[in-house]
């Protein structure tokens, strides 16, 4: 560019300062620059060439005979390729027409990852062979490997051994292998076991620790025993995935493991029936355990596991029929435990859960081979809400629900999901409110209460529920459910006879306590037929004045009459006077029914008159009087509400 052109672009006056002395000594120097950059790729080339060449040379050295495969194999390596036998050729063969076998040696695989010299030539991207089949068994096992491995879609038929190894990252994404063997070994990255992989054999993992993602989504692990995986105190740091396909055809075990990520079983296959399925026994999980839409034949052990998270099994299929479905002693949920529309075939354990929001057994499907299966949320907690409704049951084979000494803050049920009578353990549950859409009308919640063994009365569940009434506003309630309490203990209980007279007679006249105006209405009755009994005595000659002294004889009558300051008798107040002990209204101490007055009865042997009638009325009404005030004052002052 001359000058003139260089001023037109830049403005007049200015032209562009380079620190040379023309534009045209740059021109100059233009051929020598790229002369350069042709010498440095040409000295590039062989460098690598020359890096090629030694890994073979040192492979030969090593081995003696390396195979045509295993030399293009170490060219590709050397210069970062991919080793995929679709992709290689050797001495201008096509790629499909190798003269050997598409093998690689294990040993000179072992010998490439782990020998000083060797792994100062692989690239930095690592080692990756896809579709090639490693004879011998890949003993890793105590090495550190310092490039990430990839075996995509092998054949491995004696396994692969890293016990104890140092891994930058493993994946084995689509291989076929016969076992693994993983046993406290250190990866920095992820460990991919997924995708169309295969163990016939046993996988091991005891005590392992992968610094990213443990995946085996997708993946079949067919060893029948002991163990399909085997991977307690396993470590993974991020998330560990058995999920969308993956299968095991034994025990998974991952007792006392640690997942700082979620654990993520969605649409998974576990099998083991007749033993346990999944034992996560003592497992900590940082995030989320998924279980959507995933069957598990045999147990699911969660027993001591914590979960930061929420254990997710909407529509799972849980399928131990005469066993233990869900074990889960004393599981730690911090967030949701949702059991919704998922199959239970089996008992249910959640005894001592500890669970730091809903606890949901929403449309879920329970049996357990035409036996009632049982539910057990034994002092379990349940912060929020505790829902069990939609339950559905094999024929006739209701659950049964024990929630005794359990706690929930609400209570969202249906009557059509209740237990049948004897199915239903409430003892010690304790819970704040009822939902609004569960049943909360006395009645029905009475025959709630009801569902529970007979053999045996429980007060608590009634003092609960009439503890949630009197909180929601409704003390009505509340007291039909205490007197309710009352008539259950009475048919329930093994009574004396002084406990008889109470539950079947004086208990009911004034609710047993908790509602005492009703001896008010009996007392208020007995009065008026008493006055209605005494004003016909006294219609009929069988009232009697007491008091003679107060009495004048006229033209020496034998009968006397009455002076004007006798208290005349009133049939109402005498009535009360005699009935009630507290009172003193001049008329019971004036008055008395007349024994040998009136018409006289001949019953059999014995001679009765009308006022002997009526002073044997007088005796009950006494007797009554004093008993129905007694619990009246009794009741009122709540002396009797025990």
């Amino acid at each position: 560019m001359d000058s003139t052109r260089m001023e037109h672009q830049l403005g007049p006056g200015k032209i562009l300062s380079t620190g040379f002395a023309s534009p045209t000594w740059v021109s100059r120097l233009a051929p020598l620059i790229l002369t350069l950059a042709v010498v440095s790729q040409f000295v590039f080339q062989q460098a690598s060439a020359a890096d090629d060449n030694r890994l073979q040379l040192l492979a030969s050295s090593r081995f003696g005979t390396v195979s045509p495969f295993e030399r293009a194999a170490l060219d590709a390596i050397a210069t970062g390729g991919e080793v995929n036998p679709q992709l290689l050729s050797t001495a201008g063969a096509e790629p499909s027409s190798l003269n050997e076998p598409v093998t690689f040696r294990a040993e000179v695989l072992e010998w490439l990852l782990t020998n000083p010299d060797t792994q100062a030539l692989l690239p930095l991207r690592g080692v990756k062979l896809v579709g090639v089949t490693i004879t011998g068994q890949l003993d890793l096992s105590y090495a550190t490997v310092k490039v990430p491995t990839a075996l995509i879609n092998c054949l491995l038929p004696d396994g692969i051994d890293f016990n104890h190894a140092s891994l930058v990252e493993l994946s084995l994404t689509g291989s076929k292998i016969s076992r693994l063997n993983g046993d406290g070994s250190r990866i920095s990255r992820d460990l991919l076991l997924s995708y169309g992989f295969v163990s016939s054999g046993e996988v091991r993992l005891h005590g392992a620790i992968v610094g990213g993602n443990l995946d085996a989504s997708d993946a079949q692990f067919l060893h029948r025993s002991p163990d399909a995986i085997f991977a307690d105190k396993l470590r993974v740091e991020g998330n560990l995935l058995l999920r969308y396909g993956f299968e095991a055809k034994n025990r998974v075990s991952l007792a006392r493991a640690t997942i700082l990520g979620d654990f993520d079983c969605e649409q998974g296959s576990f099998s083991n029936s007749g033993g346990v399925a999944l034992n996560a026994g003592g497992l900590t999980i940082g995030g989320d355990m998924l279980f959507t839409e995933a069957e598990v034949s045999g147990e699911l052990q969660l027993s001591t596991a914590s979960i930061s998270g929420s254990l997710e099994a909407s529509r799972a299929r849980l399928l131990a029929a005469g066993g233990v479905a869900l074990r889960a002693y004393a599981v730690s949920i911090k967030g949701d435990c949702r059991l919704a529309d998922a199959t239970l075939a089996g008992h249910v354990i959640l005894e001592g859960a500890d669970i730091g929001r809903d606890l949901s057994f929403a449309d879920a499907f329970l049996f357990d081979q035409g036996e009632p299966p049982t539910v057990t949320l034994h002092n379990a907690s349940i912060t929020r809400r505790f829902r069990w409704t939609g339950i559905k049951t094999e024929l006739e084979a209701s659950p049964i629900l024990d929630v005794r000494s359990a706690t929930a803050t609400i209570l969202l049920d249906d009557a059509a999901s209740w237990p049948r009578t004897n199915q239903l353990l409430l003892q010690g549950f304790h819970y704040t409110a009822l939902h609004d859409d569960a049943p909360t009308d006395v009645a029905s919640r009475i025959d709630w209460l009801r569902r529970q063994p007979a053999n045996r009365f429980r007060p608590q569940p009634y003092d609960q529920l009439a503890s949630v009434f009197v909180a929601n506003g409704q003390p009505e309630a509340a007291r039909e459910v205490l007197v309710s309490k009352e008539i259950d203990r009475g048919r329930m209980q093994r009574l004396s006879f002084g406990e008889q007279l109470w539950y079947s007679l004086f208990g009911p006249m004034i609710g047993y306590g908790y509602e005492p105006w009703n001896a008010f209405f009996s007392i208020t009755a007995v009065i008026l037929l008493g006055a209605a009994i005494f004003q016909i005595g006294a219609w009929a000659g069988l009232m009697t004045a007491t008091k003679e002294a107060e009495c004048v004889y006229e033209n020496q009558v034998t009968e006397p009459q009455l002076s004007q300051n006798y208290p005349k008798f009133n049939a109402l107040v005498y009535s009360l006077d005699v009935f009630t002990p507290l009172t003193y209204l001049h008329q019971a101490d004036y008055w008395m029914p007349n024994p040998t007055a009136g018409k006289m009865l001949k019953l059999g042997p014995w001679t009765i008159y009308w006022g002997d009638l009526l002073r044997t009325y007088m005796w009950f009404h006494v007797m009554a009087g004093w008993t129905l005030t007694s619990l009246f004052v009794a009741g009122i002052t709540g002396l009797v509400q025990h």
